[in-house]
């Protein structure tokens, strides 16, 4: 792999694959497009997939935590709390609050 790939790093985020998410994320694959196909953020993918590592990651690389995903229709907070994990409900509310103090 030359560099990165934006479809590949979408399904790494949903399948929890860091290794391959922070090589595309490495090679300044931008976490906050929403690919016309796809119409989602790749956080709000892998929230609703259960991948908190995922989130987390996608989150220390620049991922927008307020970011609407057009094709789902809500926020990574929103998703968070569609699934009803509080440990995913914190880690967006956090990201919320750290980016507001920057």
């Amino acid at each position: 792999m030359s560099s990165g790939d934006w479809k590949e790093m979408f399904d790494a985020a949903v399948d929890g694959d860091l290794a391959l998410l922070r090589y595309h994320l490495a090679a300044k694959v931008d976490p906050n497009y929403q690919h016309p196909e796809y119409m989602c953020t790749p956080l709000v993918a892998c929230i609703l997939a259960g991948q908190y590592d995922a989130a987390a990651l996608l989150l220390q690389w620049g991922a927008d935590p307020k970011l609407r995903s057009e094709g789902e229709e809500m926020t990574p907070l929103e998703a968070a709390h569609h699934r009803r994990d509080p440990a995913l409900i914190r880690l967006i509310d956090h990201s919320i609050q750290r980016k507001c103090l920057d």
